[in-house]
């Protein structure tokens, strides 16, 4: 959790921390559902800092056209 700093007798949530930290789990917990991903679809889907929505992006694109031809082919 943040902290509450003193300032001039106002309080300021102090966040840059809580949220480098929660970002840092949060590509963490990316990088481990990719991995699954890429076992179970035999794909070699990658991720960075850098390009995070647009490689999440055609991650989703991919199994969005997977699930569909799944589902066709089960009609």
């Amino acid at each position: 959790m943040g902290q509450i700093e003193a300032n001039a007798n106002r309080y300021t949530f102090v966040w840059k921390k809580v949220v480098n930290k929660n970002e840092a789990k949060m590509f963490l917990k990316i990088e481990s559902c990719l991995e699954e991903i890429n076992l179970t679809y035999l794909k070699d889907f990658k991720v960075t800092k850098e390009t995070l929505l647009n490689d999440l992006k055609a991650t989703l694109s991919y199994l969005e056209l997977s699930n569909h031809q799944i589902e066709l082919s089960n009609q």
